[in-house]
């Protein structure tokens, strides 16, 4: 008997961020697949095994290379927005 259907419905909460030039980083707060709540502790091993697949992990985030002058990230509904940096002289 298996505790996860053959497909199963994933939710997650994550937050991202740009905490260096050129790199977004998104944590991933908490994980759900089907009615399994997957402990957070577990959340970083899941994410090294997908890493496999070409995911690139670090600890319990995602990381993927950006234009470097994108200054921050944001969500609009499913949007997501990337905010050009503000460049140096501007008010």
């Amino acid at each position: 008997m298996s505790l996860l259907a053959d497909s199963s419905r994933v939710i997650s909460a994550m937050i991202p961020s740009i905490d260096r030039p050129g790199w977004l980083t998104v944590r991933v707060e908490s994980l759900q697949v089907g009615a399994l709540v997957v402990p957070s502790l577990m959340v970083p091993v899941i994410l090294e095994a997908l890493s496999e697949y070409g995911l690139s992990t670090r600890g319990g985030a995602v990381v993927s290379p950006v234009p470097r002058d994108v200054g921050s990230i944001e969500i609009d509904g499913d949007d997501v927005i990337l905010v050009p940096a503000a460049s140096e002289g501007s008010d």
